[in-house]
């Protein structure tokens, strides 16, 4: 790697770090805010310290602030990994003050280390660089505070950097890089593989045998979901569960609708004359007025399902009454479409479902959903959870549940009954569903 233009004790210092094709891919990158999504043990870390060292040494002068967002972090992992890797040829001195660290460089420019559990605490300081070791952890106002209000230094190069494992697709990271990218923003994956040379065989072997969720996010650098506890669904596997799934005209397809504010749900699912369900469409609004969102979901349906019958089916939460004072059942019902509800135990519910899903019929799993349903298929990973006190499952709090409740009102009374015809549990009284 050139040393742009350093003296010699610098060139030497600098000639020691050796970069992958994938970090130097992340150095030549000029965007002036940069995410860098590493799976376990692919050189993220590596790559954002020598980031900073090379431009340091680029902008003589300037001011460098690395972030985690509390102290303990700060101190025992990230300065540690920062002080393991720069030569210390390049240090002229360190500060040890307590929150007030910091390294300065040959050429005059500096390394802050801050914790961002109080950004007041900065004052009015502003920086060359920034970078959120980390950055799951940050706040998206910490995020906006840094981007936009302190990446004014005098020195330059004025840019930011952010790495981490790689969160869901509800964390503000993704709606920012993904979603709503701005000028000058860029993603970087990277994954396990990218740095196999400098790991041990085994290393990649045991990451290897993880569930497909997992590799995706820990081995392979990508988006991904991971429940807060043991997934409800374990035996719900995406190699195995998720397809190709075609559309049969002549078959009724049942809509499961779970409504709400935050993140409203609507799933497509036809049950197959030989049993077989498959998930065939899936949509999730994001903190839109529900009968807007209903209106997308009959649109969707027309246009993807074109001379289709529908069955509709509702969360239970859909009697309650929005600020309007009218219900999603109301709304729906003025739309044309009449939704049937009733209330579903959850533990009961989530069986059934689980009882399907490891079944095979005919050579495939008698629960598939389509390559096209991403959001279906994590929920499916984590969704629910089971808690460690009670051993009941429980919901995510966060987006996931509420395709999960789309896809279990829809299908659950088809599980249901085979469920308890398998096990010969008693029937649920009081079953009957109201429209």
């Amino acid at each position: 790697m050139q040393a742009r233009g350093l003296g010699l004790t610098e060139d030497v210092a600098v000639e020691t770090y050796r970069p992958t094709p994938k970090q130097q891919g992340f150095h030549a990158d000029p965007a002036k805010i940069r995410l860098l999504l590493g799976a376990f043990g692919a050189g993220k870390t590596k790559a954002i310290i020598w980031e900073t060292i090379l431009l340091a040494l680029e902008h003589k002068g300037m001011l460098a602030c690395v972030f985690r967002k509390t102290a303990p972090a700060l101190r025992d992992t990230t300065k540690a990994d920062f002080l393991n890797e720069i030569p210390p040829e390049l240090v002229v001195k360190e500060i040890k003050s307590e929150s007030r660290e910091a390294l300065h460089l040959l050429g005059g420019s500096r390394v802050w280390f801050r914790p961002l559990d109080d950004w007041k605490k900065l004052g009015s300081t502003a920086f060359d660089l920034a970078v959120f070791d980390e950055a799951y952890e940050f706040d998206e106002a910490d995020f906006l505070m840094v981007s936009g209000g302190r990446l004014r230094g005098k020195v330059g190069p004025r840019r930011m950097i952010l790495a981490t494992n790689p969160p869901d697709e509800s964390h503000w990271l993704y709606k920012h890089f993904v979603q709503k990218p701005l000028p000058g923003y860029s993603v970087h994956h990277f994954s396990t593989y990218d740095n196999a040379e400098n790991l041990p065989p085994e290393y990649i072997e045991r990451l290897e045998t993880m569930p497909a969720a997992w590799k995706r996010k820990y081995l392979y650098g990508q988006w991904g979901f991971l429940a807060e506890g043991e997934p409800v669904y374990q035996e719900y596997r995406e190699e195995l569960h998720r397809t190709t799934l075609r559309f049969a005209p002549n078959i009724v397809i049942r809509r499961g609708w779970d409504p709400g504010w935050q993140h409203a749900a609507c799933c497509w699912v036809q049950i197959m004359p030989s049993g077989h369900i498959n998930i065939l469409h899936e949509l999730l609004g994001t903190k839109e007025d529900f009968r807007t969102f209903a209106r997308r979901a009959i649109m969707e349906s027309a246009q993807r399902f074109p001379r289709a019958k529908f069955e509709d089916y509702i969360d239970i939460a859909g009697l309650q009454k929005h600020s309007i004072n009218v219900t999603p059942i109301q709304i729906l019902k003025h739309l044309g479409v009449h939704a049937a509800y009733k209330k579903l135990p959850l533990d009961r519910s989530v069986e059934s479902i689980r009882y399907v899903i490891e079944k095979l019929h005919l050579g495939r799993p008698m629960l598939q959903v389509d390559r096209q349903c991403p959001i279906t298929s994590d929920a499916f990973s984590g969704g629910y959870y089971m808690d460690e006190k009670t051993g009941q499952p429980c919901k995510d709090g966060k987006m996931y549940e509420h395709m999960m409740d789309a896809v279990r009102v829809a299908i659950a009374p088809v599980t249901m009954p085979l469920f308890a015809e398998a096990v010969a549990l008693p029937p649920i009284r009081h079953q009957r569903y109201a429209c």
